[in-house]
């Protein structure tokens, strides 16, 4: 069984810039309110890399995996699944389980063995998690 490293969590929750959950996500690239989180894609990627410390280290994003299952959210956690300490925040938690959307960010920072977990209702919440707690985690 792979080692599971518990991440530190923090207490704020971020705002999405007004974006409202039905948004067309493609509106936020034509005119529309662009996300709190507001780097470019080559810093996006560096400072997700910035996680990998290994030479077989791996990073997988996803989007809402319990639908894979037949799932929403709110049944996923009540089966122990979606665990509080891989949560964002509190807040980020009961707004995801609250839309049924959620983005999970798993990483292997040193090695194939032992992984971090983070997991947020918009992708803004948890790039902005990695930016402020990433190297720490």
């Amino acid at each position: 069984m792979a080692e599971l490293h518990t991440c530190k969590p923090t207490l704020g929750a971020v705002v999405v810039a007004g974006v409202a959950a039905q948004t067309d996500p493609l509106a936020l690239f034509d005119g529309g309110k662009a996300p709190a989180f507001n780097l470019a894609i080559g810093a996006t990627e560096d400072m997700l890399r910035g996680l990998l410390r290994g030479e077989h280290s791996s990073l997988h994003l996803s989007f809402n995996d319990h639908a894979a299952n037949y799932l929403d959210a709110t049944k996923e956690r009540a089966d122990g699944d979606l665990p509080d300490d891989e949560w964002v925040s509190e807040s980020e938690r009961d707004k995801a389980l609250g839309l049924n959307q959620v983005w999970t960010l798993q990483w292997y920072p040193n090695s194939p063995v032992g992984f971090c977990r983070k997991r947020a209702s918009s992708l803004d919440a948890l790039l902005s998690w990695v930016a402020e707690n990433g190297r720490t985690a």
